[in-house]
C-alpha cells in the first residue's frame, strides 16, 4: 500500500451500512470531455524511448550548361526530438469484509472513477505543453541551430538551416479578433517555409482556434467569428471573409492563462508538433485477493496508464496569441 493512502475498511465506510440512505450513488456528474486529443496528436507507441528524427528540402537547380560541372545539393537534416513513455498506477485496497456485507456497492466500484482520472491526467500533461510554451531550456524543448532550447512559442525559432529565422509567437494582447485570426493564418501559418527555407508550407485550409475557459470574452468573440456569416465586430454588415476556410473554435478547461489564445492547424495533419504516444491507454485489473501477498482477507485493484507527452521533429503548426 502506498504511503499516505488508505484502505477502504468498515469504518471508514459505515454510510455502506446505513439502510435509511436511499441510494449511495456515484457517477452523478457527466464526464468532461478529452482535451489532449484536441491539442496533440495520439498515437500509439511500444518503444520506451521514441526519437524523432527528419531531413528535407534541397536547394533549387541553378542555371548552367550542359558541360558545366553539376552543382551538388544534399538535403536539410532537421532538429532531433524525444517522446519518453512514463509509467503511473494507483491503486486502491479494501477489506474483503466491506465487499462482503456492505449493502451499498458504489464504493467499491472505482473502474469508471480510476479512466475518468486517467484521461484528467492525460489532460494536464498534454495541455501542460501550451501552458509551459513560453520558456527556454526546458528538457522537453526541442533544440535548435543555434544551440538553444527554445520555447515552443518563439518569435526566433531558426530554420533547420540556420539561415534565417520564423515566428509562432504574436506578442500582443488582443482578443479574438477576425482580422488578428485572418493575419495569423496568413502571415505566420501560411508564410511557413521548410527545412531549407525555400519551399512553402502546405496547411490547407482547416485552423482551429483555441480559448481558454478562463476567459469567456475571448471564447464567445471566438465562436462569433466562426458562425457569424457577417464581420462580428462591425455593425454595417460586412462580410465575414473567414467563412471562405474552415474555421473552429474549441474552449479548454486546463490552460491556466486567461490572456492567451492560439490559432493551429488539424491535429491529424502530417508531423503537427505536439505528439501523445500511448504504450498502455488506460488498463484496470479486476478485484484481486491479495493472498499472494500474505492476507487472504485484504482486495485490491489498480488503474495503470504509460504514455508520453512531446514535440514531433518541430514547432510548426500552432501560433500563440498575447502578451
Amino acid at each position: 500500500m502506498a504511503i499516505g493512502q488508505n484502505p477502504m475498511t468498515v469504518e471508514a465506510y459505515t454510510e455502506a451500512y446505513n439502510r435509511n440512505l436511499r441510494d449511495m450513488a456515484r457517477d452523478i456528474f457527466n464526464d468532461s470531455e478529452r482535451e489532449y486529443d484536441k491539442i496533440s496528436k495520439v498515437e500509439s507507441t511500444d518503444r520506451l524511448t521514441n526519437e524523432f528524427q527528419t531531413d528535407q528540402s534541397v536547394s533549387a537547380p541553378i542555371q548552367g550548361r550542359d558541360l558545366e560541372p553539376i552543382p551538388q545539393t544534399a538535403p536539410v537534416k532537421g532538429y532531433k526530438s524525444v517522446i519518453r513513455i512514463k509509467n503511473y498506477k494507483v491503486g486502491i485496497t479494501l477489506e474483503e469484509t466491506l465487499m462482503r456485507t456492505a449493502v451499498f456497492k458504489d464504493p467499491i466500484n472505482n473502474a469508471k472513477d480510476m479512466m475518468r482520472s486517467t484521461v484528467t491526467l492525460k489532460d494536464q500533461t498534454a495541455v501542460d505543453f501550451f501552458n509551459n510554451g513560453f520558456t527556454d531550456g526546458l528538457s522537453t524543448n526541442i533544440t535548435e541551430f543555434d544551440g538553444t532550447a527554445r520555447a515552443f512559442f518563439s518569435t526566433g525559432h531558426y530554420y533547420e538551416n540556420g539561415a534565417s529565422t520564423w515566428s509562432n509567437y504574436y506578442n500582443v494582447g488582443v482578443p479574438p479578433t477576425p482580422e488578428v485570426v485572418y493575419l495569423i493564418i496568413n502571415n505566420y501559418l501560411k508564410r511557413l517555409k521548410d527545412f531549407g527555407g525555400e519551399n512553402f508550407v502546405d496547411y490547407g485550409k482547416e485552423f482551429t482556434i483555441v480559448t481558454p475557459s478562463l476567459n469567456s470574452a475571448f471564447g464567445m468573440a471566438a465562436d462569433e467569428i466562426v458562425m457569424s456569416s457577417d464581420r462580428p465586430d462591425t455593425s454595417d454588415r460586412a462580410t465575414n471573409v473567414l467563412k471562405s476556410i474552415r474555421l473552429k473554435h474549441v474552449s479548454l478547461n486546463q490552460f491556466t492563462s486567461s490572456s492567451k489564445w492560439f490559432v493551429m492547424v488539424p491535429t491529424t495533419t502530417s508531423s503537427f508538433p505536439l505528439c501523445t504516444l500511448e504504450m498502455i491507454p488506460y488498463e484496470v485489473s479486476p478485484l484481486q485477493s491479495l493472498a499472494s501477498g500474505g492476507n487472504p482477507d485484504a482486495y485490491y485493484t489498480r488503474c495503470r496508464t504509460q504514455f508520453g507527452v512531446g514535440f514531433n521533429k518541430q514547432y510548426r503548426g500552432v501560433v500563440a496569441i498575447g502578451a
